[in-house]
């Protein structure tokens, strides 16, 4: 079960009565997050390219493997 699912799940096992609560709640959570909870939150092109290519990877054994510090990974990719 996605985090989104189990969200709306709970949310239906509250009274309507109890509502203003979540939404607050929720609306607070935005606020301290700095992002905007609604919108569009499906994947780009770009995105379901990594992820598909990521999985690959994890099946096949295959494809570009990096060992080392962040810093050194950085570094990397900066300089191609």
């Amino acid at each position: 079960m996605s985090n989104r699912d189990r969200i709306l799940q709970l949310i239906d096992g509250v009274p309507d009565t109890k509502l203003s609560f979540v939404v607050k709640v929720i609306e607070s959570l935005q606020a301290y997050a700095g992002e905007e909870l609604n919108g569009n939150h499906s994947p780009n092109q770009d995105t379901i390219d990594a992820i598909n290519e990521v999985a690959n990877m994890q099946a096949t054994g295959k494809g570009q493997h990096f060992k080392g510090a962040t810093n050194d990974f950085l570094e990397m990719m900066m300089n191609d």
